[in-house]
């Protein structure tokens, strides 16, 4: 992959002054490298009422609400393989997805239990909770260390390596 450029999202799109106009015709034309590539927009309908706005992935045509240009083609993260949420990076080789819905969940906690408003018992089942995933994690992250332990010496053994 080359370099990322900008994405092109909805709220962008919105803060333009073609926004009317996008919006009644539900297209956009955006130039990328010199070509002018059509995207198609998709309506949602709003809980609060009124309709969602969304930017159809040329690959997958699902709606997103911010595409990306790789290699001079317009398309999702999801479509081009990039990391969808910035902690990506852990869920890829050694890590889990458990192991990092853990750590998501104790990173919430913790911002709530840093704002001001929790009365002394709901601090203490947060602090609480907190413990118990810390906990759990722990767990997790040693049962994988000894999995990964176990496939090195069972590979090491297939190359004929007795012991590092």
């Amino acid at each position: 992959m080359s370099t990322l450029h900008p994405a092109i999202t909805i709220t962008d799109l919105a803060k333009s002054s073609a926004w009317p106009a996008i919006k009644k015709e539900r297209v956009v034309t955006v130039a990328i490298d010199g070509k002018n590539t059509r995207v198609e927009l998709a309506t949602c309908p709003s809980p609060v009422g009124g309709d969602l706005l969304y930017l159809l992935c040329r690959k997958c045509h699902h709606r997103r609400r911010e595409l990306f240009v790789v290699d001079g083609e317009l398309a999702c993260k999801k479509c081009h393989g990039l990391p969808l949420h910035p902690d990506h990076q852990l869920s890829s080789g050694r890590f889990s997805q458990k192991v990092v819905r853990k750590v998501w969940q104790v990173r919430r906690l913790e911002a709530r239990l840093a704002k001001p408003g929790p009365d002394k018992n709901t601090r203490r089942r947060l602090r609480r909770r907190r413990r118990r995933l810390l906990d759990k994690l722990k767990q997790e992250l040693a049962r994988q260390r000894h999995e990964a332990r176990d496939d090195l010496s069972l590979l090491l053994g297939q190359v004929g390596i007795q012991e590092l």
